[in-house]
């Protein structure tokens, strides 16, 4: 098992958190957190992403 440095609490909106627990359902992500670590992934790895955050 991972061990992991820090820990990071949210907050989500209800649609948000049933959309990522759909995704659990049907097993694209082992849990909750796997599915938000891969979605934060996605956008540090995403370059136009990245290039519109904090506004720009």
């Amino acid at each position: 098992m991972k061990r992991y440095k820090c820990r990071i609490a949210l907050r989500l909106e209800a649609p948000e958190r049933e959309r990522l627990e759909r995704l659990i359902f049907e097993r694209k992500f082992k849990t909750l957190s796997q599915a938000i670590r891969a979605a934060i992934q996605e956008f540090l790895n995403n370059p136009e992403l990245n290039s519109r955050a904090g506004g720009g």
